[in-house]
């Protein structure tokens, strides 16, 4: 207590003094008294300082307090403060200086008051103090009340303002003090700076700044060191250069032993560092020297779910980047993983550390993380591998076990019954056919009442948690044949449609990803109409930018009947995601036009086509998310690292815009970066390319946010590409006539396919018709809608082997819904495109079914005849009638693609084939 009234005293005399001082000034130096003026006084301003000072000394708290808050009301005041913040700049009276400065500390502390002092220009003059000679306890107070002002919501504005007053040297020189308090407040200092991506470059030029940092590494002070370990990686983070030089400076003999801290904070952001620091196999190899290996490996299966996952994360990188290191970490670790897992499964122990151990062997089994082969049988763990598909499994029933829950269907919820009933209503809630693992569990019924029972014990949003990551398991392991078999035998899918259908959003949206991702391997899935409906509901209704990537994936592929082996004669034909760039963990739709990420790394790709020389050019990506996308360009010299960060905009090859973080990317560091708006989902940019300017150009919406970079060689080619963060997605549009950009500005085109067929499939103004309709009676198919532009009414089919090998002819065309139908057929046997007219109202399923079989008739006839009379006309309300032929003779060949639309203005209805347009 005495202690604490001695530096409250000390407190009041600092102010006390500066006030006494002030007033004497004042009296010297002021003019002679005008007139009082009436104003009203508050009781407290008769009190005289001295006053004030006994009253600190009482015993009575609140006296105490009440007497500090009327002394620093009195000094941040328009009458005094001027004054004192006046010494504060004074160099002849150092301790006049140094009470000033601690009471501008004081003040500081109160939140109400930084506001106020920033606008006193409070900001230069510590920056003047702390560039000047003065005491120890002066730079201790600058630092601190620094640190106080600029931690608040107009910290950016106030840091560049403190950026332009030298303030890198300024804390590099404080780093370097022997007092440990300045030094403790100077690296909170560093940090606040360092955070911000536009200080960086300025503080990794400071001479000395890494010796500085890496000293404080082993400072006794815990928190010097965690704080140090954090500036330290965001110092680094985009900046290869600096990542080697403190590597040259011997950053991994200091921060590796940090791993093993104590302080869980300290492990976490030394973890992250070295995570970072994993470039090249020559620094995983320094780790490697330095026991990093052995250290990582500690944490796998540490309680901590952060520190676990983050291990996890830097040995998979480790990994991938060095094959020599692969075996070791699968059989060591890994395969230690997989066995803890198996074993706390086998004793029904289903908790939240499951499922950390869960999520870490996702991130082992993503493709391409542990090599090429992420296998669990291929690294000799055949004899755990059933005992983990089982644990995987289980988790999987966990949601429709135990209590219910409103989270799940009213069909799928089970009450709280005996074990059989409940596995009974189970089956019953399935769709079938139902798990074989369900099966086993029925017959074993001790087993079956022991899972029941854990299963009660567990609330919904813990079995929730865990079959989540049993299908992010599943998910990555997919790409494992052994895996695939298991899926199937165990008649997973069945599972996943049964989860798919929970009210649980999270839940069933994880399980459609799933479904897709089994069936993009060639997993097979029979699906019923009810299966479709499942599916349609959670894409359609969910909302959720993965339900609908996913769902429309899953339907795309159950709806694809031609063989992997087929290929479309259109894929060069027009520009869309290259297979050959994109990085291992993306995701792409059917079309190669949308892509997805939901891994825990920054994903990449690039467009098939490029451009160089001369011109503009533009590309648009439709965003679904408003997370961090880097969209830009970039050339062929470009290596993504998705584990690394580096993507788009991240190196000298390519140029970004990344509207989350509202930053443009060229190279590892950008002095200056802040550039356009922040972006929200459904907004669409386009990236723009002068080559004549050699500039780079963004539009948000179709507003411009001007030019981002300038000097672009045009002698290189360019590609448009984008990077994505985790959960983000995107569509791409490079424009054609059929998928033209939404904004295109005036002197600027789409990238055209050179060496392939036109990308207009529909011409724009055709010299002749490709066809058009003349026979008389059947018209001329307009559509609805004048206005409306030709993509709008345009569609392509892909012929595969079985539809070719089909008995009824192929038929592809438009119908109006109103009585008129045209078409592009070919006979089973022939070697001609028939284009056939229907006439009449089709109102039923069975007259379709009769439209079918009299088209083939006609189609078959006209094969031979080239027209056909309809004999049931005149007894049917449909007419039906082969037009014309083409002119030269035209066999459909396994991945063909036929296309159908209508030509605005005018009407005309346009067949094409391969993208060329067919006619008589």
């Amino acid at each position: 207590m005495a202690r604490h009234q001695c530096q409250v005293w000390a407190f009041v005399g600092v102010v006390g003094t500066v006030l006494v001082y002030v007033v004497r000034k004042h009296l010297a130096t002021r003019p002679p008294p005008e007139p009082p003026r009436r104003h009203r006084r508050r009781g407290t301003d008769y009190l005289s300082l001295r006053a004030l000072a006994e009253l600190v000394k009482s015993p009575s708290v609140h006296l105490h307090d009440s007497a500090v808050q009327i002394l620093l009301d009195r000094a941040i005041s328009d009458r005094h403060f001027p004054q004192i913040l006046y010494y504060c700049w004074e160099d002849d009276d150092a301790d006049l200086k140094q009470k000033a400065v601690s009471t501008i500390q004081q003040l500081s502390k109160n939140e109400a008051n930084r506001g106020v002092l920033v606008r006193w220009g409070v900001l230069k003059m510590l920056a003047h103090v702390l560039s000047s000679p003065n005491t120890e306890t002066t730079y201790r107070n600058a630092v601190v009340t620094l640190y106080r002002l600029i931690s608040n919501k107009e910290a950016e504005v106030q840091l560049k303002k403190l950026m332009n007053m030298n303030m890198p040297s300024i804390i590099a020189a404080c780093l370097r003090n022997e007092d440990t308090e300045l030094v403790s407040w100077a690296v909170f200092l560093l940090q606040e700076f360092v955070v911000k991506e536009f200080t960086r470059p300025a503080f990794c030029d400071v001479n000395g700044i890494v010796k500085n940092l890496l000293n404080l590494l082993v400072s006794p002070e815990t928190c010097i060191p965690r704080v140090t370990l954090r500036a330290l990686k965001c110092l680094g983070s985009r900046n290869e250069d600096f990542q080697h030089e403190i590597l040259r400076a011997g950053v991994l003999k200091k921060a590796v032993p940090l791993i093993r801290s104590s302080d869980r904070e300290t492990q976490f952001w030394a973890l992250a560092l070295l995570h970072d620091l994993l470039l090249s196999c020559a620094m995983i190899e320094k780790i490697l020297a330095r026991d990093g290996l052995k250290y990582l490996s500690d944490f796998i299966g540490s309680p901590r779910a952060d520190i676990q996952i983050l291990a996890a994360k830097a040995l998979a990188t480790m990994a991938r980047k060095d094959a020599a290191v692969r075996p070791a970490i699968y059989s060591g670790i890994v395969g230690s993983l997989i066995a803890k897992v198996t074993k706390e499964a086998s004793r029904l122990n289903f908790d939240e550390a499951l499922g950390v151990d869960l999520e870490a062997l996702c991130i082992f089994f993503l493709p391409n993380a542990l090599g090429y082969n992420a296998d669990p049988v291929f690294w000799g763990f055949e004899a755990q591998t059933a005992d983990l598909y089982n644990v995987l499994l289980d988790a999987l029933l966990l949601p429709f076990l135990g209590d219910s829950d409103e989270e799940l269907e009213e069909e799928s919820a089970l009450s709280p019954e005996s074990p059989a009933a409940q596995f009974a209503q189970l089956r019953e809630a399935l769709v079938e056919p139902f798990s074989t693992r369900l099966v086993e569990l029925e017959h074993d019924e001790s087993l079956m009442a022991e899972v029941a029972k854990k299963a009660d014990g567990l609330d919904y949003a813990l079995r929730e948690l865990l079959a989540i990551r049993s299908l992010n398991v599943i998910t990555a392991l997919t790409s494992a044949e052994a895996v695939r078999t298991f899926i199937e035998a165990k008649s997973i899918p069945s599972l996943l449609l049964a989860l798919v259908r929970s009210r649980s959003k999270p839940l069933a949206r994880e399980a459609l990803l799933c479904l897709a991702v089994c069936l993009h391997h060639g997993i097979r899935l029979q699906l019923s109409q009810e299966h479709i409906d499942i599916i349609l509901k959670c894409t359609l209704f969910d909302g959720h930018p993965l339900s609908t990537f996913y769902g429309q994936l899953l339907l795309d592929l159950v709806a694809d009947l031609t063989p992997k082996k087929s290929a479309s004669l259109l894929d060069s034909a027009y520009v869309s995601a290259d297979l050959n760039s994109v990085t291992p963990y993306l995701c792409l739709s059917k079309n190669k036009m949308e892509v997805r990420n939901d891994s825990w790394t920054f994903e990449s790709v690039r467009a098939t086509h490029g451009v160089t020389g001369s011109g503009k050019y533009a590309f648009e990506a439709h965003l679904n998310t408003d997370g961090i996308m880097q969209v830009g360009w970039t050339t062929t010299d470009i290596v993504f690292d998705s584990e690394g960060g580096e993507g788009v905009g991240d190196n000298e090859y390519s140029y970004a815009y990344d509207g989350h973080r509202t930053k443009k990317w060229h190279a590892y560091a950008v002095t200056d970066n802040t550039y356009g708006e922040l972006w929200a989902s459904g907004d669409v940019v386009t990236a723009l390319l002068d080559l004549d300017e050699g500039t780079v150009s963004f539009l948000r919406n179709g507003n411009s946010l001007g030019v981002a970079f300038s000097n672009v060689n045009t002698s290189e080619t360019w590609y448009p590409a984008v990077s994505l963060a985790s959960a983000q997605g995107c569509r791409l549009v490079f424009g054609s006539a059929l998928d033209p950009l939404a904004h295109l500005p005036a002197g600027y085109g789409c990238i055209e396919v050179k060496g392939a067929p036109a990308t207009r499939v529909l011409p724009e103004e055709p010299s002749e018709p490709a066809y058009q309709v003349v026979t008389e009676g059947y018209g001329e198919l307009v559509g609805p809608d004048e206005q409306r532009q030709a993509p709008a009414f345009y569609f392509e089919v892909t012929v595969g082997m079985r539809a070719l090998g089909e008995s009824s002819p192929l038929q592809v065309g438009l119908y109006d819904g109103a009585g008129r139908l045209y078409a592009v057929a070919s006979p089973a046997a022939g070697d001609v495109l028939l284009f056939v007219a229907v006439q009449g109202a089709i109102s039923s399923q069975q007259e379709v079914a009769a439209l079918a079989r009299r088209l083939e008739a006609a189609v078959t006839a006209g094969a031979g005849a080239g027209n056909f009379e309809d004999s049931e006309a005149d007894s049917e309300a449909v007419a039906v009638a082969v037009v014309a032929a083409t002119a030269d003779n035209i066999a459909l060949a396994e991945g063909d693609v036929l296309g159908a639309g209508v030509e605005e203005p005018g009407g005309r209805i346009v067949f094409t084939r391969n993208g060329a347009p067919l006619g008589k």
